[in-house]
């Protein structure tokens, strides 16, 4: 699994994930899924070359024989040469990359098709764009993308963070309590008569908010490193499989251009 974040504040957007991968396969007794390998230093952040443009993905990290970032790879090197001067949107490029992946997934094997799920959050500018864009979907469930914060009725940018993969230690921060109590305690406050409006409100007062407009963008980083080394202590340090860890991968992107904050290296 996955622990991938996007916070967008009025300077640009912050990326980052982990970079954890689970290998499952077919108990052929129990006919059980098993964990049959582990890899640390999977790629879950990509850029498009030159295109101040980055994706994360979560979920399944293979179609077939390919990992995400060979994929990711194939269909940036279809893309022309960003200092052509071509005019593109970021809604563009997402729906070209939703069709690419669609089309990879038609191959796989329907028996393999039921246990695949794979998140695709594409992030960055349209050419000649000062504010970003955020579009997603997720395989094979999605029809086609969705917009992620579009702006609102008068034209203005909306700002404010997502997260992607498994987040529960995040939502029990920031929401107060995670949704699987929220469900319950809602359920038994309805069979004691209360309104879901007066439900609601009690659980809006227990969550964190935070100013993302103002937000600089230096402290954007810091808090998509925070909210990810969350998720990875806890999956360290509390019991069960860890679906989250390895090296964090950080990365911004504004109307300049993507630029690395951290970022795996290859070495020995």
């Amino acid at each position: 699994m996955t622990i991938a974040v996007c916070a967008k504040v009025s300077e640009g957007l912050v990326l980052g994930a982990d970079s954890l991968m689970i290998v499952e396969d077919i108990d052929s007794q129990m006919k059980k899924p098993i964990v049959a390998n582990t890899f640390k230093n999977v790629k879950k952040l990509h850029q498009l070359e030159g295109y101040p443009i980055g994706i994360l993905s979560w979920g399944t990290e293979s179609i077939g024989p390919r990992n995400i970032v060979s994929l990711v790879d194939e269909f940036d090197h279809s893309l022309p040469d960003y200092n052509d001067n071509i005019d593109y949107t970021v809604e563009e490029i997402s729906q070209s990359f939703f069709n690419f992946i669609k089309k990879k997934c038609e191959k796989i094997n329907p028996e393999r098709l039921k246990r695949f799920e794979l998140g695709i959050a594409i992030n960055g500018f349209s050419r000649g764009e000062f504010f970003p864009n955020e579009f997603k979907f997720t395989l094979p469930f999605s029809t086609k993308i969705e917009e992620v914060r579009p702006n609102d009725s008068n034209g203005n940018p909306s700002f404010g963070v997502s997260w992607y993969g498994r987040y529960d230690a995040i939502v029990r921060l920031h929401m107060g309590c995670d949704f699987g109590l929220r469900m319950e305690i809602t359920e038994i406050l309805l069979k004691k008569g209360m309104e879901i409006e007066e439900i609601n409100k009690i659980f809006s007062e227990y969550e964190y908010s935070s100013n993302f407009s103002s937000m600089p963008l230096q402290d954007a980083i810091h808090f998509v490193s925070y909210l990810i080394n969350l998720m990875c202590g806890r999956c360290r340090f509390y019991s069960g499989t860890p679906f989250c860890g390895g090296p964090i991968d950080i990365a911004v992107i504004t109307y300049k251009g993507f630029k690395w904050i951290k970022s795996k290296e290859w070495k020995v």
